[in-house]
């Protein structure tokens, strides 16, 4: 019979909240092909315009990185995290009221932008401190909830556009993230998630142990034992002094270092690695649709190549961690295999002229960036030391940003 502690239902608790929270904040912006269709005509303007608000979100929410990391770092993550619920659900509220597409560029490209940040970055620091022996497994599984959300919520927006327009279908999303905020209020965090450096401490007891004589009899108080009694009390007293100025002292440089991660090489090479996975695959989920309407797939068959990308991310996530769980490859390696398939599926893509080529190089495409969803995740535990490991995850597809202004040109050709 199983048997859970308090410590195993406090930690399964949090990775419910985790993958709930994640899957409502990550699946919305998934449904960008949809809403990005939607708004050419809703604001009359032509694809390039359409289509910035929602690469700008992924730019803001990559490049806001640093700051997450470092109020991650400063701050209880619960707090960054409630704050970051509640930023979006009151960011796409505002896009009901929008008539024109620079107001939806700043509220969901800014605003839902930088709350997506806050809400979802620091996750995988807060799965590190309830699963530090099956990382990758509750890793995958919260990041799955992307794809259970997004299948669930593709059919749903679709009805929305139908039958409250575009900006119905905000209004009501922005009730469903606020369920978010709730949810993220519950997340426990371990005291050990306090990543600033700590000094416990010192305290040197003045307590004496007294001797009582077993016969009454005259004893000669000692002068100097008094006296050394108080030295001790006044010697505590600057200890304790001294490591208050300490502790006040190593804190401070551990803020001025903070930012040192981003001249080691190796961390550099990794956010560029997850930067290029980060604006292949934004760049997919957004014109996948409008792709397929270029083959003649009309709008009531266009959520079902949807709800097949939710199903074959999903299967990628919980499966491929498995892979470098079960020791058959390290995690470089997987990656690079990643990497290698993705590349050849985008040349499929390219050299293919019929709907089923495409749709079967973006399966693959899909399947590949799922499994370096998970292990981009965990590897910077394995390269980044402790106390930067903060705004090393929440940075780590800090380049996507600049990246990502080609995007919009690109996909508006």
């Amino acid at each position: 019979m199983w048997k859970f502690s308090r410590s195993d239902i406090r930690s399964g608790i949090a990775l419910a909240i985790c993958w709930f929270v994640f899957g409502i904040l990550s699946g919305i912006p998934r449904l960008s092909s949809l809403l990005f269709v939607a708004s050419i005509s809703r604001y009359n303007v032509d694809r390039k315009q359409a289509s910035f608000p929602f690469v700008l979100l992924y730019a803001t929410r990559t490049g806001s990185g640093p700051l997450i990391g470092y109020l991650g770092k400063r701050f209880n993550p619960k707090v960054v995290i409630v704050s970051g619920t509640f930023l979006c659900s009151i960011s796409v509220f505002g896009c009901f009221f929008a008539e024109d597409i620079t107001t939806i560029t700043v509220l969901w490209g800014i605003g839902f932008g930088f709350g997506f940040g806050l809400a979802t970055l620091l996750i995988p620091q807060v799965l590190s401190y309830h699963f530090s022996r099956h990382m990758h497994k509750s890793t995958g599984l919260t990041f799955s909830s992307e794809c259970f959300m997004f299948f669930l919520l593709s059919p749903f927006i679709e009805v929305l556009l139908k039958t409250y327009d575009l900006s119905g279908a905000f209004l009501i999303l922005s009730g469903l993230i606020l369920h978010t905020v709730l949810a993220a209020m519950l997340l426990e965090i371990p005291e050990i998630s306090n990543t600033n450096v700590r000094c416990d401490s010192l305290a040197v007891s003045t307590e004496k142990c007294e001797l009582k004589p077993e016969w009454n009899a005259t004893e000669e108080i000692n002068i100097d034992a008094i006296s050394a009694g108080d030295s001790i009390a006044s010697k505590s007293a600057e200890i304790n002094s001294q490591i208050t100025s300490m502790k006040v002292e190593i804190e401070k440089k551990s803020e001025q270092n903070a930012f040192s991660i981003f001249l080691n090489p190796v961390y550099i090479l990794l956010m560029l690695t997850q930067s290029a996975m980060a604006y292949i695959y934004t760049t997919m989920i957004t014109v996948v649709i409008d792709v397929s309407r270029d083959y003649g797939v009309t709008e009531d068959e266009e959520v079902y190549i949807l709800m097949g990308l939710a199903v074959l991310d999903a299967v990628g996530r919980m499966s491929l961690g498995l892979i470098t769980d079960s020791g058959y490859l390290t995690k470089t390696t997987f990656a690079a295999l990643c990497f290698g398939g993705i590349g050849l599926s985008l040349i499929f893509f390219i050299s293919m002229g019929s709907l089923i080529a495409t749709l079967i190089s973006i399966f693959f495409v899909q399947f590949f960036i799922a499994g370096l969803i998970i292990v981009g995740s965990v590897i910077f535990f394995d390269y980044v030391d402790e106390e930067h490991i903060s705004i090393a995850l929440a940075s780590r597809q800090l380049l996507h940003m600049p990246f990502s202004f080609t995007q919009a040109p690109l996909i508006g050709k």
